[in-house]
C-alpha cells in the first residue's frame, strides 16, 4: 500500500469513534489533516487519535475565529503517524538499563511500550536444561519474533 494523506472535516459533533479507529488501523495513512469547528469535539477526537499504540501525534495546529461571538472556532490540525522505535540498551550491569525500561513503561502512553527481556528468556531456557547452542538459537528466534510482531510504538530489547 502506498502512503496516504487524508483530509477530514468533522461536523460540530466530531467524528464517530469507529471512523477514528478505522483510520488508526489503516497503517498506510501517514498524515491526517483534520478540520474542526468545535473545540469540545476536537479535544475528544484528538484524545482518541493520540491514544494507544501506532497512532498519531500533532505536528501542527492553527486556529481561526471565523464565527465571532459564538463558541465555535475553526481549527486545522496536522497529525502524523508516530514512528516506531527500538531501544537497545548496552552496558555493564548496574548502569541503569532496567531503570530506563521501568521509567519508559511508566512514562509512555499506556499500550505504546513493549519490553522483551532477552536475559530472562535465556536464563529460563537454560534452567529448563536446554543446551547453550539451543538456548542461543531459541533466544534469537524469540527476539526476531518480538521484532516482527511487536504491537506497540516502542520495543525495548
Amino acid at each position: 500500500d502506498r502512503p496516504l494523506v487524508v483530509a477530514l472535516t468533522s461536523g460540530r459533533h466530531g467524528l464517530k469513534d469507529s471512523l477514528i479507529e478505522a483510520f488508526k488501523a489503516k497503517r498506510n495513512i501517514v498524515q491526517v489533516i483534520y478540520n474542526s469547528c468545535n473545540p469540545v469535539s476536537l479535544v475528544r477526537d484528538m484524545e482518541k487519535f493520540l491514544a494507544g499504540s501506532r497512532t498519531f501525534g500533532i505536528a501542527d495546529f492553527h486556529s481561526f475565529d471565523f464565527f465571532p461571538g459564538t463558541k465555535y472556532v475553526s481549527t486545522i490540525t496536522k497529525l502524523t503517524r508516530r514512528p516506531r522505535a527500538l531501544v537497545l540498551p548496552v552496558g555493564p550491569a548496574g548502569t541503569g538499563k532496567s531503570f530506563l525500561a521501568a521509567r519508559l513503561h511508566s512514562t509512555l502512553p499506556k499500550g505504546s511500550f513493549s519490553c522483551f527481556e532477552r536475559d530472562r528468556v535465556f536464563a529460563d531456557l537454560r534452567a529448563q536444561g536446554c543446551s547453550l547452542k539451543a538456548t542461543a538459537q531459541r533466544t534469537h528466534a524469540a527476539m526476531r519474533d518480538a521484532l516482527q510482531h511487536c504491537p506497540t510504538d516502542v520495543l525495548y530489547l
